[in-house]
């Protein structure tokens, strides 16, 4: 815990106090702590891992809202679609 606090440079007990439910992590701090050891934040936040084309999708539906509510309509015709088939 020690050494992925300090590659993290956010303090020598950071993750360990985490753990101990001590310290409330702030998202920042935990996105260090995870880009610094090589750990997906997906993962620690949400216990899943993210392919490279899911976050990649994640990104660009995050920057252009349009596309994002164009995705999810299609998504919900397919779905719709599926039922009556």
């Amino acid at each position: 815990m020690r050494a992925a606090s300090l590659n993290a440079n956010v303090g020598a007990c950071y993750a360990q106090a985490i753990l101990r439910g001590t310290q409330e992590p702030t998202i920042t701090k935990l996105s260090q702590v995870c880009v610094a050891n090589n750990i997906s934040l997906p993962f620690v936040m949400f216990c899943f891992e993210m392919s490279p084309e899911t976050r990649r999708l994640f990104e660009l539906m995050e920057s252009d809202p349009t596309a994002r509510d164009d995705i999810l309509e299609l998504l919900e015709w397919k779905q719709a679609l599926e039922l009556f088939l």
